[in-house]
């Protein structure tokens, strides 16, 4: 830029551009999420004294009324009395906005609305509802789900980590059969499934007859519930292979000798292996604490208790084998047979014992039978017992007889002097 001489009382304007630098205002931040549950009746009504319960992760409540939700899955469950319980699924996205940086915090809000549609309980319906055990000891289901015939699912409580469940079934479901006796009754085939505390599904068929005092849908009596409990229990079967011979070799050092010139008796004791021990334990899935893990340990513990369980150990089962020397020989080696029997024990059979309570009708127990996959539960063990020990097989070797003195006898006693084999 030039600049012109000014002479006095002269002025001049002379343009100047600036660049300023922009100073940030906006901060980019995780968003949250404010859950807002509208719950409604089938009419679209809105039911403003609803239980709403919120999960997050496995069985945890979120207090989302009053704390944002991060992103993630969450369970939702609405439910009211003379409603169905109704469970939906949410998926918050994971998500960054943009704030004023005067404002900015670790975090933005932004409100989620959901609507749930409870449909009213109707007229008619059976309530089954019942608990689940492994014989005497609750078992916390992390889920219960009911299903019929045609792979119909029904809603109702038993999905978070309970010992009991509840579910509404129309009556229509109870379809008209004719028993052994020529008698016409109503039943329903009802297909439960539930995952245990370890996450191992059990599946069990059950078929309810119509209770009595329930009506038709739009009757005027009040529903009635059947209540079916449930009480697990676990056999376990031993399998045992085919025994085989396994050869027992003790080498004695020095030996008995027989160093005279005439056949000589002696006696022997050969110490043998006795009792059981473990090979090998694998529990699949099962934690050792939960109800079903718990019911297969006692299992196998009843299966094991006929068994001799104190270990293998050496022990003298058969005492003072009497064999004859002849002139000059020794005992180089002895062989010891016995049978050892490997075998297995794992879980075969889930049943349940069912007790069914219809109304005000005498309880009816039934077996039934559930199917489940404990494949990877097992024990193995082997074991001795009184086996048999055969001391036919015996070395003899020859000896010199060139010190003219006879020899001892006994365990681990030969009286001295030179072995030599010819």
């Amino acid at each position: 830029m030039n600049i012109a001489e000014l002479k006095p009382g002269q002025a001049a304007v002379y343009p100047v551009n600036f660049v300023l630098g922009k100073t940030a205002t906006t901060k980019e931040v995780e968003l949250r999420y404010n859950l807002k549950v509208t719950v409604l009746d089938e009419d679209m009504n809105e039911i403003n004294d609803a239980d709403v319960t919120v999960y997050g992760k496995g069985t945890e409540e979120v207090d989302y009324e009053t704390t944002p939700l991060t992103a993630g899955a969450y369970k939702i469950k609405a439910s009211k009395d003379g409603f169905v319980s109704t469970i939906q699924y949410i998926s918050l996205p994971n998500a960054k906005k943009e704030v004023a940086i005067d404002f900015a915090d670790a975090f933005a809000t932004e409100d989620y609305t959901t609507e749930i549609v409870l449909v009213k309980t109707a007229t008619g319906t059976v309530v089954l509802a019942g608990d689940l055990k492994f014989g005497n000891r609750w078992m916390l289901a992390k889920v219960v789900r009911l299903y019929n015939d045609k792979g119909t699912q029904f809603y109702g409580e038993g999905n978070s980590n309970t010992y009991a469940y509840k579910f509404n079934v129309p009556e229509t479901e109870f379809v008209e059969e004719t028993t052994t006796k020529a008698i016409s009754s109503k039943f329903f085939t009802a297909t439960f499934k539930i995952v245990d505390e370890n996450g191992i599904e059990m599946t069990l068929v059950q078929k309810i007859a119509k209770p009595t005092a329930s009506t038709e849908p739009g009757g005027e009596e009040p529903n009635v519930e059947v209540k079916i409990d449930f009480s697990f229990n676990v056999e376990v079967t031993r399998t045992n292979a085919a025994p085989t011979l396994v050869p027992t070799v003790d080498t004695f050092d020095p030996m008995i000798v027989n160093g005279t010139d005439r056949v000589k008796q002696y006696t022997y004791d050969i110490p043998v292996l006795v009792g059981m021990k473990t090979i090998d334990i694998q529990g699949g899935n099962l934690g050792s604490e939960t109800a079903l893990g718990v019911a297969v340990a006692q299992a196998m513990k009843a299966a094991t208790d006929t068994i001799v369980a104190d270990g293998y150990k050496n022990a003298l089962i058969e005492k003072g084998y009497k064999f004859e020397l002849a002139p000059y020989t020794a005992v180089k080696s002895i062989t010891s047979k016995q049978e050892f029997v490997d075998f297995t024990i794992g879980v075969t059979k889930v049943t349940s014992t069912t007790i069914i309570t219809s109304g005000d009708e005498e309880p009816v127990e039934t077996t039934t039978d559930v199917n489940m996959d404990l494949s990877g539960v097992y024990a193995k063990y082997q074991a001795a017992g009184t086996a048999t020990v055969n001391y036919d097989d015996m070395e003899i070797i020859k000896v010199s007889h060139d010190h003219g003195h006879d020899h001892g006898h006994g365990t681990g006693n030969a009286g001295g002097g030179i072995i030599e084999a010819e």
